[in-house]
């Protein structure tokens, strides 16, 4: 008998809502590796200075990392090089007032290529 806690790859239609992981962790300084393995959300609090890194860069991996500025705020982040953002590669005005949310979604093209997008203060 068919288990209907999951999908066959080919042949069936799924029905009803699909949750992805979020994943909670803390930038506190120097690199923090995201491995995108883990979950396909991730939520970073940021209390220092950070540069991301990105592991398990398979092509077709996709979410959104939700950035929250601690209780002091100012706090910023560096992408790796592969991070590739719009407009021909515009910079990225970070907003860092205290307790405010930001979104950076991401889609892994191949293993040197994220395509990233970033909306601040969600406030």
């Amino acid at each position: 008998e068919a288990d209907s806690r999951f999908v066959n790859v080919t042949g069936d239609t799924m029905t009803g809502a699909l949750r992805h992981d979020q994943d909670s962790l803390t930038a506190s300084g120097g690199t923090l590796t995201i491995s995108l393995a883990n979950a396909n959300n991730f939520y970073v609090t940021m209390t220092a200075n950070t540069t991301f890194a990105f592991n398990n860069r398979d092509s077709g991996r996709s979410g959104n990392i939700i950035i929250k500025q601690d209780a002091t705020g100012g706090r910023t982040f560096t992408l790796p090089s592969q991070c590739k953002t719009p407009v021909n590669g515009a910079s990225i005005t970070q907003s860092t007032n205290a307790n405010e949310l930001s979104v950076l979604s991401y889609y892994v093209v191949d293993s040197n290529n994220i395509l990233v997008n970033y909306i601040g203060d969600f406030a």
